[in-house]
């Protein structure tokens, strides 16, 4: 977990030096994992650290935001040229334009917030939070191995919903994903095992068939603010149709996953569980 720590601050400098206006797609959604996958680590630092540190992860959750909200638009662009046609070019052009306006203004607000860091020499502080996570004592850390804390988890989520999937509302699915999410950064945390590709596969696969219902959801809702003048609009009927076939895929797989599981014989170690109920919701 230390030397896998060492990459991941690097990989979050580099990104947030190389940010600009203008930054690709894969580029801002490189800056958000990283920052998630940071805010995983968080929970298993020596307290001393993370307590010393809290205004550089504090940042870090701040980027991590904005960015998402970039690369949310980022998908649903993506997700329109694949309904537009010609028969529907004005009312595509107007959605699409009205995305663009969007994306342009938050990832302007993003760059903003990074530059505002560059002044107050926040990467210079990152860069010393990364030192005291490599130089930490191994003992320092929170105990027990980051797979087997992302199981039980997995376990007392599971526990949740025995025979109630199905009935979830849009919401709470939603927030299912965000869980699943810090759930696969926890387990990851154990390095590249074979043990932990498996587990962290079966939950990417949920984790993205919730996040594709959720992405032709917000599109869906883009739509009809975008399209309100259109008294018949032919993309919108298609997009609340694709947003309905998603959600039912999105029920499958998290059925799919959840089933089998139980609640663990044994807590989480107190360290980490305090942790994880003081962490942040994305």
């Amino acid at each position: 977990m230390k030397s896998s720590s060492k990459s991941l601050f690097s990989t979050f400098s580099r990104s947030v030096k190389r940010l600009n206006p203008d930054s690709s797609a894969k580029e801002v959604h490189k800056l958000r994992t990283t920052a998630r996958r940071i805010e995983a680590l968080a929970a298993y630092l020596p307290e001393k650290v993370r307590d010393k540190n809290q205004d550089v992860l504090d940042e870090i959750h701040a980027i991590r935001k904005k960015s998402g909200k970039v690369r949310d638009l980022d998908v649903q662009l993506t997700l329109l040229r694949r309904v537009g046609n010609d028969t529907q070019r004005a009312q595509y052009e107007v959605l699409e334009n009205r995305l663009l306006d969007k994306r342009e203004k938050k990832a302007e607000k993003l760059y903003k917030e990074v530059k505002v860091l560059h002044r107050k020499k926040w990467l210079n502080r990152m860069e010393k939070l990364a030192e005291q996570v490599a130089d930490a004592p191994a003992g320092d850390f929170a105990e027990g191995s980051p797979l087997e804390h992302a199981k039980d988890q997995l376990h007392i989520l599971a526990a949740r919903y025995p025979d109630s999937v199905s009935m979830v509302d849009p919401e709470e699915l939603h927030q299912l994903r965000i869980e699943l999410k810090k759930i696969r950064y926890t387990a990851e945390l154990t390095g590249k095992t074979v043990a932990t590709k498996r587990f962290t596969a079966a939950l990417e696969k949920t984790q993205d068939s919730i996040g594709n219902w959720h992405d032709w959801l917000t599109l869906s809702e883009a739509a009809e603010e975008a399209l309100n003048n259109y008294v018949s609009s032919g993309i919108l009927m298609q997009l609340r149709s694709l947003t309905t076939s998603a959600f039912s895929a999105a029920i499958q797989s998290v059925t799919e996953l959840l089933s089998g599981e139980a609640a663990p014989q044994k807590k989480s170690p107190r360290a980490v569980s305090a942790r994880t109920r003081a962490r942040r919701t994305a």
